[in-house]
């Protein structure tokens, strides 16, 4: 176990990695199931040089028995992905996700004649969060 995981165990905040070589016009998605109550805290990813917004991600939560969706960032109005070229974003959000939940980040790779690569963390507080002793 890696110095940070062990941080991050003592802090009962699981860290989650995604990342991958997506293929020339090629979509698909990667999955984790949550298995532990929490709340999603934190998202950073990066599209890699070249992708010029051919690179498509979205991310969100799936609860298993309802199939129901729910974003965990917020795409641009217009679009139900979030793209770019050699950006790194960083969101912090409050999303409450439970043991029948599955996070799902969704790719696909519009461009025809090149593979795109991505990488993406997650953290999860299953503590509540900093201001989970606030309002009670």
């Amino acid at each position: 176990m890696s110095l940070i995981d062990k941080f991050f165990a003592k802090m009962d905040i699981k860290p989650l990695h995604f990342g991958r070589k997506v293929g020339v016009s090629t979509s698909g998605t990667e999955t984790y199931d949550v298995k532990k109550n929490g709340t999603v805290e934190k998202v950073e990813f990066r599209i890699y040089s070249g992708a010029e917004d051919t690179l498509r991600l979205n991310i969100y939560k799936k609860d298993q028995e309802t199939d129901s969706k729910q974003q965990i960032i917020e795409t641009p109005d217009d679009q139900d992905f979030i793209g770019g070229n050699e950006d790194f974003f960083t969101f912090r959000t409050s999303v409450p996700v439970t043991s029948d939940d599955e996070i799902v980040v969704k790719y696909e790779n519009t461009d025809g004649s090149n593979p795109h690569r991505y990488k993406m963390n997650m953290e999860i507080d299953r503590t509540g969060g900093l201001l989970s002793n606030v309002f009670r």
